[in-house]
């Protein structure tokens, strides 16, 4: 009897990298090592959770996995040969999504969603003979160095080795003994996004822009307001105080501030109300969540928690109607490490940005982590580049900004402005960096309006386009997104993301 499992299914066996160090000469139950799946810990029953054979490898009840990894889109299912002693798994990852009457029809089937009419985009199907020091992978035979096995009545496999052959991602998280397993599905396109495209032409295929950050904007009255959203000053670590951080912001055309002083700095919440609030300036009640990796907040009291965990921070601003960016990524992670912010792009809209530039420029390759958030999410998801100077010392000041694009000086506006991706960036080493006019998108182009400086757009983190103005329908190099780049000497400014389809166009011909 054959076997099915969810591609989601196939992250399953990547869940437990063996990375986990054992010791002694017989497998032992390890109750201090967790297992999270896309941020969620998985609970075990006792004496059927995770553990770590004589071969120092970390085996995990092969259907606790995999059930976790059920969504609309992913089919999850674990079959056992009991004459062969096999686990056999058929992942499928779907096309459409599956609903519940469905899913349980597959579950009884033989070959998942495949007789239900339901489309099926990728398949992997994998067997596991207990006892044995292989697989088979799609028909392939392949090695490892452990065995699946029984303990305590279930079915325990080395997920190392499956996850690896199906792609899934892991990270170990040495202080607390726990291992984040993130499960990577790229969205699906929402046919309810508007499309911003005139009709396309006959023959072959084009590019279709359905994601518009600066759609519906009057140029002619919409205002430039520069700001600050992540500085500190002597309320944590900062040189300056609120007062003296607040006046030089001024004094450098800063209309809209945010406070984030630090939450581990023994204070019992956000730097709030101001001491002092200039004429003409907009004060953003926010702070950086820092026990964790870093987070700045916007519009919320909530002050982070020394026990919790980035997924426990997130929620929390995210029950308070509050909004989230990753700071400075660099600092704990490569853009190679891109899977790891996936389930919480996922999972929380309130979390809408990427720190891309931070006091000055320190980490340059966190342009390369967005681009690679970009080609997994977009079009549908949008994670919006941010530039903050981080400022500590003054001489750090102004150096990178935000320019939100308002229709008023309001704090409901700015939050349209960084909850749309209304507004465009800028790393300015001496001060300076070119403003951008204006954005418009018409005839089959998106040509940005620069005071000056040399145009660059960017897609699949390549520059595919030099020049003003980006005729995109049938550009080739267009891959989900491009941004623009305005450069002049050390100065640059930068747009938002535009999301595009492949798009097929009829030649005409009826065949």
């Amino acid at each position: 009897m054959r076997w099915a499992v969810v591609f989601a299914a196939g992250i399953l066996v990547f869940v437990f990298l063996a990375l986990f160090p054992g010791s002694g000469a017989r497998a032992a139950v390890r109750e201090d090592v967790t297992v999270a799946v896309d941020t969620v810990v998985m609970e075990f029953p006792d004496r059927e959770g995770p553990f770590i054979d004589v071969n120092n490898r970390t085996l995990v009840p092969i259907r606790f996995i995999v059930d976790a990894f059920d969504s609309d889109y992913t089919f999850a299912r674990v079959d056992w040969d009991e004459e062969n002693r096999v686990v056999h798994i058929l992942l499928q990852k779907l096309g459409q999504p599956l609903n519940g009457t469905d899913r349980d029809k597959a579950r009884n089937g033989t070959r998942g969603v495949e007789l239900l009419g339901h489309p099926v985009e990728r398949e992997t199907e994998v067997e596991l003979p207990i006892g044995s020091s292989y697989a088979t992978v799609n028909g392939s035979r392949v090695g490892f160095d452990t065995r699946a096995q029984i303990n305590h009545g279930r079915t325990m496999v080395p997920l190392r080795f499956v996850s690896e052959a199906l792609g899934a991602r892991v990270k170990w998280d040495a202080p607390n003994r726990q291992a984040n397993i993130f499960y990577l599905t790229i969205p699906s396109i929402n046919p309810a996004v508007k499309s911003v495209v005139e009709e396309a032409g006959d023959g072959g295929s084009i590019n279709r822009l359905v994601s518009n950050p600066y759609q519906g904007i009057n140029w002619n009255t919409i205002e430039h307001h520069r700001s600050g959203l992540h500085f500190h000053t002597t309320e944590s670590d900062g040189e300056l105080s609120p007062a003296e951080a607040i006046e030089l912001y001024r004094q450098r055309g800063f209309t809209v501030l945010s406070i984030t002083d630090h939450d581990d700095m023994g204070k019992p919440g956000p730097t709030w109300p101001w001491p002092h609030v200039p004429e003409g300036m907009l004060p953003l009640k926010g702070n950086e969540l820092s026990w964790q990796q870093h987070i700045t907040t916007y519009f919320t009291d909530y002050y982070g928690s020394k026990s919790g965990s980035v997924y426990e921070s997130l929620s929390a601003v995210d029950s308070r109607g509050g909004l989230t960016v990753f700071a400075h990524p660099g600092r704990y992670n490569s853009p190679d490490d891109w899977e790891w912010y996936v389930p919480y792009y996922h999972q929380f809209s309130s979390l809408f940005g990427l720190e891309v530039y931070n006091m000055g420029d320190r980490f340059p390759f966190d342009r390369k982590l967005w681009d690679n958030l970009l080609n997994h999410f977009m079009p549908e998801r949008p994670i919006y580049g941010m530039a903050n100077d981080d400022m500590h010392l003054k001489s750090t000041l102004g150096i990178n900004w935000n320019t939100l694009l308002l229709e008023e000086l309001s704090v409901s506006e700015v939050r349209r402005s960084l909850e749309g991706g209304r507004f465009f960036f800028s790393y300015a080493l001496l001060g300076t960096a070119p403003r951008i006019e204006k954005v418009e998108v018409k005839d089959g182009a998106i040509e940005v309006f620069p005071e000056y400086g040399a145009v660059h757009w960017i897609s699949n983190g390549e520059v595919i386009h030099e020049g003003d103005r980006l005729e995109y329908k049938e550009n080739d190099r267009i891959h989900r997104y491009v941004r623009a780049s305005v450069s002049a000497g050390t100065g640059r400014t930068y747009t938002q993301p535009f999301g595009f389809v492949k798009e097929s166009v009829s030649d005409g011909s009826g065949s």
